[in-house]
């Protein structure tokens, strides 16, 4: 069905191919074909009791999205239990279709005997995302709006996610249930993959840890064995306020050094600090409690004890991200 490579992930799954970690949840993920008809139905199973869709259509004008912001469904839904996500149209006609699904899986389009469905093809580029839980979505509510899906569409790329929460270079999610980016199996995909970009985020989780700067070494060796051909960009430890706490500039000068001498890495992004020498998120408040000294107002999602972008915030951190990989990418 001309289906995008996305990830696709079973219930217990929470980054590319990870089996190990039930209590975890699957990273969303797409499906693309064109249509042509005005009413069709897509199969999925439930993961959870919670699913969540953002459906987007291209009828000639390019892709804009049905709805503003994903939109979950709790009503009836049971892990394990099949269902339609039912799409209706205005009137008969030839469109593209991406569905983004989250705890969905995917299970087929049921169609009108005189409806079609044709093929698309892929995005000619690709991109793997290695992170923590800014990349799976974590207080985007719900996930499939999160940052590395908005990223993947504001690049054109075909995205592949492998984000987990909790992780770094050296973090382990508090106690080795899920590795670090360092582990074998979060990166052996790349060479199955051998996408054009990887993408590494963070992480913040990596506060006050040691040996910072040779483990994002080894990380970007392992890509560059893994795919020799990809390129790298990195970006620096994240903050979600002011001022940065003297670890997080510790840890964002071990990565940059890393970086900047691994020859598959081209760019270095640093949150820390943009064009004017301001975080990108300011300030000491969130959405919960605003202290209006900052952005950290708008783009802080409080309430959780943990320090996350809310969904305007994914969206900020996608644009922020989208605008400087371009800058590297044509550069490079």
């Amino acid at each position: 069905l001309g289906t995008v490579k996305t990830l696709v992930s079973q219930s217990g799954s929470d980054y590319w191919q990870n089996t190990s970690n039930a209590a975890w949840t699957p990273s969303p993920c797409g499906v693309e074909f064109a249509h042509h008809g005005d009413d069709l139905a897509m199969g999925f199973r439930a993961a959870y009791t919670e699913v969540s869709f953002w459906v987007w259509v291209d009828e000639g004008g390019g892709y804009r999205p049905v709805t503003a912001a994903p939109v979950a469904y709790t009503s009836n839904i049971a892990p394990g239990s099949l269902s339609w996500l039912r799409l209706l149209f205005g009137s008969v006609a030839a469109r593209k279709i991406r569905v983004y699904r989250f705890l969905a899986d995917f299970g087929g389009l049921d169609i009108k005997p005189t409806h079609q469905i044709v093929p698309v093809a892929a995005s000619e580029q690709t991109l793997f995302i290695l992170g923590d839980s800014f990349i799976e979505g974590w207080k985007a509510a719900p996930e499939v709006g999160g940052m590395a899906i908005r990223l993947g569409l504001m690049l054109g790329m075909e995205s592949y996610l492998a984000g987990q929460g909790g992780t770094g270079y050296i973090a382990n999610g508090g106690g080795g249930s899920k590795p670090a980016f360092t582990d074998t199996a979060r990166l052996a995909p790349i060479g199955d993959i051998l996408p054009d970009y990887v993408l590494v985020f963070g992480s913040s989780n990596d506060d006050s840890q040691s040996g910072i700067q040779a483990a994002a070494e080894s990380v970007y060796d392992d890509i560059a064995t893994l795919s020799p051909t990809t390129r790298v960009i990195v970006v620096g430890p994240q903050c979600m306020g002011t001022p940065v706490p003297s670890a997080r500039t510790t840890a964002k000068t071990a990565v940059q050094a890393a970086a900047d001498a691994a020859p598959n890495v081209i760019g270095f992004i640093n949150p820390l600090s943009d064009v004017e020498g301001l975080c990108w998120v300011t300030g000491t408040g969130t959405d919960a409690a605003p202290a209006a000294d900052g952005s950290g107002d708008v783009f802080h999602a409080g309430g959780d004890g943990v320090n996350h972008p809310n969904a305007a915030g994914h969206a900020y951190f996608a644009q922020r991200i989208d605008a400087e990989m371009i800058g590297i990418i044509q550069s490079a």
